[in-house]
């Protein structure tokens, strides 16, 4: 989460796809309500793409802030399909 917050904070992004499962002291949740309090990146797109499959862990990235959420195994066309609909936005 360290890492991926000084990428965000240090480059011009123009979308995140979020591991729900970061290690370390954040997760991906967290990281992405960090993401979301910050107004140079409230119009980002951030997708959630997990391991977890719980209707709750959908509920849970939706409401930190994700703008979609994706649970593995899924359909990679369907992953680029929701990326670029959301970068036309």
């Amino acid at each position: 989460a360290a890492a991926a917050w000084s990428i965000i904070d240090r480059e011009s992004i123009q979308l995140v796809l979020m591991d729900l499962s970061l290690q370390g002291d954040e997760d991906g949740i967290s990281l992405t309500k960090r993401i979301r309090k910050d107004q140079r990146f409230i119009d980002v797109p951030i997708i959630a793409v997990t391991a977890h499959a719980f209707p709750k862990d959908r509920i849970q990235s939706l409401e930190a802030g994700c703008n979609a959420y994706f649970s593995k195994p899924f359909q990679i066309d369907e992953l680029k399909s929701s990326m670029a609909s959301l970068l036309k936005q």
